[in-house]
């Protein structure tokens, strides 16, 4: 079984995370791993090694990062549906709350995409959009989110002020979000990085205390089947050109997201409102059908901006994934 570094983001102040529009009052709930290695650019870029960047991208590969809580660890619901069944009730009954479902306990995760045939599971397992692995009564969705009303003063005061509203998500105590990390020569060097990120923080609204954590990781195993005929991504995934035509898109399950950004992260404040070229991803989660290997590429996304003090940007688009036979 491929064992990973499980890193866990403790601790955590509440967090905003951008959707890709203008608007504020919705914040995502997953952090995606392009997301995650372009924010440990930033800490790389600000030590003044931009010039490393890549290369490091290249040596090691994360997944998203999903809830946690207690001894729970969760991770995303595979597109397409589950194979399960709720004993003593009809299929009509339980499938749409099967729909609402985004993240299942890692165990169960496993034992539902190795088993031959659907797995029973009871009522108490599902809570909202998780589903344990054993029935629990004091179960506790790990992120709450709260809306608050904030004012936006123009600066040249040229504008009125405008009220607008701003969705947090917190964490309770014992909860958090974690990644896995499959790294080798550089395993303490990006552990290094994440403790800095937890200083610096990420998301938006740092400067008031948004997005900081402390950083604790174990090891992890998951299991794989060595010459499977499906993988599963647990990263956002940018295929190369050969590993395109090596999917059978027809059958697969997936999602594709369009990603963008500014340059916020650059040591240079004059650069930090440029924006990052766009680029499509396949979202972690997805089912693709094939027996090749899935490594994933880098983008570079630097912005077409003519000053020498730009360094090059780069979005990760690494796989991490797991083989199953379907």
């Amino acid at each position: 079984m491929p064992k990973y570094k499980r890193i866990k983001l403790i601790n955590l102040s509440p967090l905003h995370l951008g959707r890709g529009t203008d608007y504020y009052d919705l914040s995502a709930t997953d952090l995606s791993s392009d997301t995650l290695t372009s924010a440990l650019a930033s800490v790389l870029a600000r030590q003044g090694n931009a010039d490393r960047i890549k290369n490091l991208l290249e040596s090691f590969v994360l997944s998203s990062a999903f809830p946690f809580y207690k001894g729970h660890y969760f991770l995303p619901k595979v597109n397409g549906r589950i194979s399960v069944y709720i004993e003593g009730h009809d299929e009509a009954e339980y499938r749409k709350r099967l729909k609402k479902i985004k993240f299942i306990e890692d165990s169960l995760w496993t034992e539902i995409l190795c088993s031959k045939s659907a797995v029973k599971i009871n009522e108490n397992q599902i809570k909202d959009e998780y589903l344990l692995a054993r029935g629990e009564t004091d179960f506790k969705n790990p992120i709450v989110k709260n809306v608050v009303q904030r004012v936006m003063v123009p600066r040249d005061n040229a504008r009125e002020s405008e009220p607008f509203y701003f969705e947090w998500n917190y964490f309770r105590k014992d909860g958090g979000l974690y990644c896995l990390m499959d790294a080798k020569e550089t395993e303490n060097e990006v552990l290094c990085l994440f403790r800095s990120l937890g200083d610096f923080g990420i998301g938006s609204d740092k400067n008031i205390g948004g997005g900081h954590f402390n950083v604790a990781y174990d090891d992890v195993s998951l299991e794989s089947v060595a010459e499977g005929n499906a993988k599963i991504i647990l990263s956002t995934y940018i295929p190369t050109k050969e590993e395109l035509e090596a999917i059978d898109l027809d059958n697969s399950k997936y999602f594709l997201l369009k990603r963008g950004g500014f340059m916020a992260g650059s040591s240079e404040e004059s650069l930090q409102h440029l924006h990052r070229k766009n680029v499509y991803m396949f979202s972690a989660g997805s089912l693709f059908y094939t027996k090749t290997h899935l490594q994933g590429t880098i983008a570079d996304v630097t912005p077409d901006w003519n000053n020498n003090s730009m360094h090059r940007v780069y979005r990760s688009g690494r796989a991490l994934c797991i083989s199953i036979n379907v």
